[in-house]
C-alpha cells in the first residue's frame, strides 16, 4: 500500500485495481495452459483448470465479454471522478 501513499491514491481504490489486474492475469494463465497453447497440465503444483473443469470453460475465461467485465471494474475503481478529470485535463 506504499504505493497508494506515494501517489496519494485511496487504498481501497488501489487494492480494487490490484485485484482486478490480478484476474485478468490469472485468465491468462488458465488460457495459456489450453492444449491449443502450451498444454501445460500443472498450475501452481495442482490440476491446470482445463483439465478440472473442461476446455470449454476454460477457455470461456478468455472471451472478450468477461475480460471487459474486469476492465470495466479496474477503470470504475481505479480513480475517482476528480483524479481522472484532474489526470485528464489539458491545463
Amino acid at each position: 500500500m506504499a504505493v497508494a501513499s506515494i501517489f496519494k491514491v485511496n487504498e481501497q481504490e488501489l487494492l480494487d485495481s490490484a485485484c482486478t489486474l490480478e484476474l485478468v492475469h490469472t485468465c491468462s494463465l488458465i488460457l495459456d495452459d489450453l492444449p491449443s497453447m502450451d498444454g501445460a497440465t500443472l498450475r501452481r503444483g495442482k490440476a491446470a483448470n482445463h483439465l478440472v473443469f473442461g476446455e470449454d470453460t476454460a477457455a470461456w475465461l478468455g472471451t472478450p465479454n468477461t475480460w471487459s467485465l474486469r476492465f470495466m471494474t479496474f477503470s470504475a475503481s481505479a480513480m475517482t471522478q476528480n483524479q481522472w478529470k484532474s489526470f485528464h485535463s489539458d491545463e
